[in-house]
């Protein structure tokens, strides 16, 4: 038996980031030759701990930075300007544009990737969109639009 540390998932071994004991040939033979697990000497190990800790740390420092914003931005109304044709706009809003507004408004960077727009804002008026960072932190935000 050996113990390795694996690189990747592997079905009925593990998930990436675990130290599991293995047969001498499965490790040689499937996990090392494709590699899939390093093996796990004491380097190794304190390594991956190491690693593991630092992964939690920026984890809860993501969730920390997700729970201020959301808080900050929960209820908001922004306004943005589009030139328009009658009530049409000639482009659609986009979650860059309305990111760009959201950081302006609480002096911190939010990212376009967290923004989810249901229908295309096409047209002037209220609108109604979300700031999903994770399945516990979601912020509603309106966003009206003006004619420019």
């Amino acid at each position: 038996m050996i113990t390795v540390i694996l690189t990747q998932d592997v079905q009925g071994c593990g998930r990436r980031g675990d130290v599991c004991t293995v047969s001498d040939g499965f490790a040689r033979n499937n996990l090392l030759r494709h590699k899939r697990a390093v093996i796990a000497t004491p380097a190794q190990i304190a390594r991956h701990r190491a690693q593991q800790e630092e992964r939690e740390a920026q984890r809860r420092a993501q969730a920390e930075a997700a729970e201020r914003i959301t808080r900050l931005l929960d209820g908001k109304t922004i306004t943005v300007s589009a030139k328009h044709d009658g009530n049409t706009l000639f482009a659609a809003i986009d979650a860059t544009q309305i990111a760009s507004e959201l950081s302006a408004l609480i002096d911190e960077t939010v990212s376009p990737d967290v923004i989810v727009i249901d229908e295309a804002i096409k047209t002037l008026g209220d609108h109604t969109v979300r700031l999903r960072f994770d399945s516990e932190h979601i912020a509603t935000v309106r966003v009206t639009v003006t004619g420019a």
